[in-house]
């Protein structure tokens, strides 16, 4: 009798078992594969397209797949996210504080022209944006040019009649 006691009490008491005290750096969810999501695998595809060439119908090389991926709004939307704001930030108040510690004229001359270096990048981050948010409201209006136009043309035209 005293033995079937022993063996109601252990299968009831739950957090003894080995299984129920598992750590979770065991579990495959713990540490991904690169540690990665996927717009940080979108930004690497743009990154990488500079990467590949590029063959035109002439078997000529007719720049890299790039701008391919760039047009796509998700690659667009990881690139926006994976910008290093704080870095701006950071080198804008680096700056000012150089500024700040210049007395003379001449001593606000290297940090002021660093000033109009940072703004001018900065500048030229938000053209590229722009660019690039008119390439993709291109492809919206069907206005598609190079690699797009044949990638377009050979879906539409050759692969659409197979899919039913």
């Amino acid at each position: 009798m005293s033995q079937n006691q022993n063996k109601v009490l252990v299968s009831h008491n739950a957090g003894t078992s080995q299984y129920s005290r598992a750590k979770e750096s065991l579990f495959p969810e713990y540490a991904l594969v690169g540690e990665r999501d996927i717009s940080d695998l979108l930004s690497f595809a743009a990154e990488y397209g500079k990467l590949l060439h590029y063959y035109n119908n002439k078997n000529t090389q007719d720049g890299d797949w790039q701008p391919f991926w760039l047009k796509d709004i998700s690659i667009f939307l990881a690139n926006l996210g994976h910008t290093d704001y704080v870095q701006y930030e950071q080198r804008y108040n680096a700056i000012l504080e150089d500024l700040s510690l210049s007395h003379t004229v001449k001593e606000k001359a290297i940090p002021i022209r660093n000033l109009i270096l940072l703004i001018q990048s900065m500048q030229q981050l938000l053209n590229d944006w722009y660019e690039q948010t008119t390439r993709i409201n291109a492809i919206k209006t069907q206005k598609l040019e190079g690699i797009e136009l044949d990638l377009y043309n050979i879906i539409k035209l050759n692969l659409s009649k197979n899919i039913v």
